[in-house]
């Protein structure tokens, strides 16, 4: 029996593998002539860790907002109030997650700068985000204890018979600007427990509907895919569709799975490999990031278009060896907001300026120093005058062009 999280689309067929201590199954993309296989293992069974602990420890912002049904109309004192915030919302905001939770707290009260924006936003995401589709969005984030921009993405699902809009989020950090491809550190500290009690179906609806395609593995030294959600699963079959494609371009006829397996290209194997093999070089560490990590695979399925990815990896319990693994794109170019408030951006322009200016009192420095020495010349004076002219004329231009590099 398979949870509610892990049921497949009705396109994908699942077939069993043989007894295994931990149930596999295997994915089947298939056309009117052939099934394609899978080459990365995927296994659909329950997930290692509870999904509840993997949320709570994300290594980023993680929240549920309770929306109304009578959408576009809304009560901002007690609508889209917060359900849930991970212990990364409560480290960087300030508050505890059991202080947002409890009663009717929402952006216009926790957060009280731009929560008309805020407010628009979660609207929009309701109305034209329904999971699998999600937004990028880039907005200010004011809290007690920061004041940044932060690169969020949201959906919305509902659940039973309530809507949601759910978001994860990082603030424009090295690792987003791209400064730093990987960084290694520990998770926050466990803050209080949410002030109410959700139950175990309800995480498994938001693990399977994150705008972050997040899935687990057993161990730093496994990559098989475990308890993937949507966007998990649409980017294992688009990953190993171009497997199978660039297979076929090597020569690999159809129904071969050794040589498809042998030959191809494998986006996502790579990449899993490649953050553990960080991963177990700082074996003491809670938290892995890595920036710029470029996938090749053509992703139709809600994480993107080809680009460079953003890739967490997180253990949630240290005496567990279950690491949890969530990936979405960056942007393509830095958004307007964050080049405006680029502080390097300023300093650029005014060396820009800065050097313009010199470069032009240079130039007329020189010009007055070419008129003393013609002046010089003419008295009739060929001495040491005359010799000033060029020496002080080169002397400016080297400046000019120390300035220009």
């Amino acid at each position: 029996h398979l949870p509610s999280f892990c049921r497949l689309p009705c396109r994908t067929r699942c077939l069993p593998l043989p007894p295994s201590p931990l149930p596999r199954m295997v994915f089947y993309k298939h056309t009117p002539l052939i099934r394609k296989p899978t080459m990365l293992p995927c296994s659909l069974a329950r997930a290692p860790l509870s999904l509840g602990l993997a949320l709570r420890r994300a290594p980023f912002i993680v929240f549920a907002k309770h929306t109304p049904l009578n959408l576009p109309r809304y009560d901002a004192s007690v609508d889209f109030s917060y359900r849930y915030v991970n212990d990364m919302m409560a480290h960087w905001s300030g508050q505890s997650p059991e202080s947002l939770t409890r009663g009717c707290v929402n952006a216009k009260t926790a957060f009280p700068l731009d929560f008309e924006a805020y407010f628009q936003d979660d609207m929009d995401v309701c109305l034209h985000y329904r999971s699998p589709l999600n937004k990028a969005i880039v907005e200010g984030w004011q809290p007690p204890q920061m004041d940044s921009l932060v690169h969020m993405k949201k959906t919305s699902c509902r659940i039973g018979d309530k809507l949601f809009v759910l978001g994860c989020g990082a603030p424009f950090d090295e690792v987003e600007l791209g400064v730093s491809s990987y960084r290694a550190s520990n998770l926050p500290s466990f803050f209080h427990p949410l002030a109410n009690t959700l139950p175990h179906a309800w995480y498994e609806a938001v693990w399977e509907h994150l705008p972050h395609a997040t899935f687990m593995v057993a161990s730093m030294t496994s990559d098989e895919v475990l308890a993937p959600n949507i966007l998990a699963r649409n980017m294992v079959k688009d990953c190993e569709l171009e497997t199978l494609q660039w297979s076929r371009e090597m020569g690999c006829p159809f129904g071969d799975k050794e040589c498809a397996s042998a030959v191809g290209d494998h986006p996502l194997k790579s990449l899993i490999d490649n953050c553990l093999r960080k991963v177990r070089s700082v074996p003491g560490a809670e938290c892995w990031e890595f920036g710029s990590v470029h996938l090749r695979a053509d992703l139709k399925s809600g994480l993107g278009s080809l680009g460079l990815m953003r890739v967490w990896v997180w253990r949630p319990l240290e005496s567990e060896a279950a690491l949890v693994f969530s990936i979405r794109p960056h942007f393509d170019t830095v958004p307007e907001m964050v080049r405006r408030r680029l502080l390097m951006g300023h300093r650029v322009r005014a060396q820009h300026w800065g050097a313009a200016a010199l470069k032009a009192g240079c130039a007329e420095r020189k010009a007055s120093s070419a008129r003393k020495v013609s002046g010089e010349r003419k008295v009739g004076g060929e001495g040491k005058k005359a010799d000033a002219g060029p020496r002080e004329e080169a002397a400016d231009w080297g400046s000019e062009v120390d300035l220009a590099t």
